[in-house]
């Protein structure tokens, strides 16, 4: 009997410590499998974040069914606001839906959740006759809560890891679960007192119950006395050892689990961070590309056959946006400009980004030409920088290009303008000089002449003496109208019938081949101006349209004159450097189908003493050009080789009075309609 007192005393010893472990082992897995189930929580709310707010509740419809179903108790997830009134409400069975926070139980874990900074649970409650519970853990923006069926729970945390023979009580703040459901052990699971276990800040105990606690003693010390007392011994000494070192590989294995869980949660929080801090900073940069009003163009590949643009390339290029431009990828023959560079075309292995790649430099103040589909040119400077791997290869290439066409037209016109103001200096002075000497030599000449017989040769010699001197003073007189600085007398005119009075003249002006056609309307508003110099504009433009015909085959020649109305558009589009003020203007019209001008002369046809012909002093157009700026009016002509051209001067009809009492050179005083003006 000792023996066997012993013995049965030594298993039950042994039992308890076989239960006490077996509840520990219990107890972690309760610990373990809670976490992850709350688990589900924080990646609702990471997931929540990335949708920004759900704004659309049909969207829940499917997402409610991914994130309630087989989240193993879960039956309601709510996002709470910061303040804890008002959130978002989804379950499995009801799309999301805004509603304010009303239940105590759930305020009250919010509140704890705010102290703590960590999950928290609630105390188990009755709701529709099940012990229930809230779970909350703090999200960015609020608190991510989620109401689970204890029992649903527990039971699923458990499942496949009740001891046999033994069932599993779960105490919490006054509530019990027992797993597996045995409503005869519910007497007896409320006198065990089991395990603490602190979980979410609340207190739980996991206790064990063995089903068949009354299992005859005497019956296992038969039993025990039937085997070999030294195999027995042996057999129990052994279980209790794999038991040790069971609950301790389980216990171990639990730490690394949690400490891997808790890794990997904070890598998916940095994952999602920096793949949102990689969206903002993209968004961003696109928006800069869209606002800069600088052309940006990005290629991605190495040999820069694939390359974009932002909005004010595409413009400037006139492609819609998302068109690849590369010259030297496919479809380049579609694209509907051409790179030109000092008047040649450029090919593409010279652009500046196939440079940039193929050398892996930076190319800057890159000039280049580019030429639109509808015949534009733009000026441009292009700076292309390559861009490397890791391993120092060039991957792509980065090209910004600047639009200086105003800014080269500015200095084009600067330069004009300085040029044009010396050489108005120059020829003013010149022609003040020559004035001077040419009166002294008209006025000895005429003196001279009075005093010898009439046919004498002295006196045809002083005649001849008095006509050079007049020619170099009507030369003067041209040199005086390109600067602008003009003695005229100025009076109401009419250009239809001053044109009208010069007919005979301009019809001797004409080859014999050639013939010469008017429009020239009476009803024309009348202008200020000098009746000797628009003769000499009109002779001047019927002088080079006469010679553009040559005297070897038929031309035309069409003297037009109309009234107009220049808006301040009109002034920038056809005179684009000349100060006219917008208002009514008198339009004279030269039009010819001779030779035409020359591209590469057409920009000097107004310089002073530059001409085509063997024996002109390239004085006529320029005289044209001071004698209408100095009236205010403007002069252009349009012309292309083989195809005419069309001479056009504009006066203005609102011209400013003339200045009184102005004295002329001599110190005499010079009558009212008598009046100097200067050009510009």
């Amino acid at each position: 009997m000792i023996v066997s007192y012993e013995l049965a005393k030594s298993e039950t010893d042994r039992e308890t410590v076989r239960l006490h472990d077996e509840e520990n082992h219990v107890k972690a897995q309760v610990k373990a499998g809670a976490n992850q189930a709350f688990e589900t929580l924080e990646r609702i709310a990471i997931w929540w974040r990335m949708q920004s707010h759900p704004v659309a509740l049909e969207d829940w419809a499917n997402d409610a069914k991914v994130f309630m179903a087989k989240k193993e108790g879960l039956l309601t997830a709510a996002l709470v606001d910061a303040n804890g009134k008002r959130g978002w409400i989804v379950s499995e069975h009801t799309i999301g839906r805004e509603a304010s926070i009303t239940d105590p139980q759930l305020q009250s874990t919010v509140e704890a959740t705010r102290k703590r900074h960590l999950l928290t649970l609630s105390n188990f409650f009755e709701s529709e006759g099940r012990p229930v519970l809230w779970a909350c853990i703090p999200s960015r923006t609020g608190f991510m809560c989620g109401e689970y069926d204890a029992t649903v729970l527990v039971t699923s945390i458990l499942e496949n890891q009740t001891p046999d023979q033994c069932s599993v009580v779960v105490t919490a703040n006054g509530g019990q679960i027992i797993v597996p459901r045995n409503p005869g052990l519910a007497a007896r699971a409320a006198t065990v007192g089991g395990t603490p276990l602190l979980l979410g800040g609340a207190h739980w105990s996991v206790a064990l119950i063995q089903t068949n606690p009354n299992r005859s003693v005497v019956g296992m010390v038969v039993t025990i006395f039937g085997l070999v007392i030294s195999i027995l011994l042996y057999a129990c000494a052994a279980e209790a050892q794999m038991a040790s070192e069971r609950a301790t590989q389980l216990a171990e294995l639990n730490r690394r689990l949690a400490a891997e869980n808790l890794e990997r949660q904070r890598a998916e929080q940095n994952i999602v961070r920096l793949n949102q801090d990689l969206q903002h900073r993209l968004d961003e940069f696109q928006t800069l590309l869209d606002v800069l009003p600088v052309g940006i163009a990005v290629s991605d590949s190495p040999d820069c056959a694939n390359i974009w643009v932002n909005r004010a390339l595409a413009n400037m290029l006139q492609v819609p946006m998302g068109q690849n431009i590369s010259k030297s990828g496919p479809g380049a023959e579609e694209l509907p400009y051409k790179n030109f560079r000092d008047g040649a075309e450029l090919p593409p292995e010279e652009l500046p980004m196939q440079v940039a790649a193929r050398t892996g430099k930076r190319i800057l103040h890159a000039s280049m030409d580019v030429v639109r589909a509808d015949g534009s040119v733009l000026r441009t400077l292009s700076y292309a920088a390559p861009l490397f791997d890791e391993y120092g290869k060039v991957r792509g290439v980065i090209n910004a290009c600047v639009d200086v066409t105003e800014h080269r037209a500015l200095e084009s016109r600067l330069q004009s303008a300085e040029k044009y103001r010396s050489l108005a200096l120059m020829a003013g002075g010149i022609a003040h000089d020559f004035n001077n000497l040419l009166t002294v030599i008209i006025g000895q000449a005429s003196a001279i002449s009075e005093s010898l017989l009439e046919d004498s040769a002295a006196a045809h010699s002083a005649r001849e003496l008095t006509e050079a001197a007049n020619r170099a003073a009507r030369l003067v007189a041209q040199l005086m109208a390109f600067t602008g600085n003009l003695w005229f007398e100025s009076q109401p005119l009419n250009l239809s019938a001053e044109i009208e009075r010069m007919k005979t003249s301009l019809q001797n002006m004409l080859p014999a081949a050639a013939n010469i056609t008017y429009d020239l309307p009476a009803d024309l508003p009348a202008f200020q101006a000098g009746q000797s110099e628009v003769e000499q504009v009109v002779i001047n433009l019927v002088s080079n349209a006469a010679e553009s015909l040559g005297h070897d085959r038929p031309g035309e020649i069409e003297i037009r004159v109309t009234a107009c109305e220049l808006s301040a558009n009109d002034i920038r589009i056809m005179f684009p450097e000349q100060t006219l003020v917008p208002g009514e203007y008198v339009r004279l019209e030269v039009i010819d189908n001779g030779c035409g001008i020359p591209v590469e002369l057409a920009s000097r046809i107004f310089d002073p003493f530059f001409t085509t012909k063997f024996v002109g002093r390239g004085l006529g157009l320029s005289a044209v050009q001071g004698i209408v700026h100095a009236h205010g009016g403007g002069v252009r002509l349009v012309s292309s080789p083989n195809t005419g051209t069309r001479a056009e001067v504009v006066f203005p009809v609102n011209a400013p009075r003339p200045i009184k009492g102005v004295r002329s050179v001599d110190g005499a005083e010079v009558p009212a309609a008598r009046t100097r003006l200067k050009a510009g």
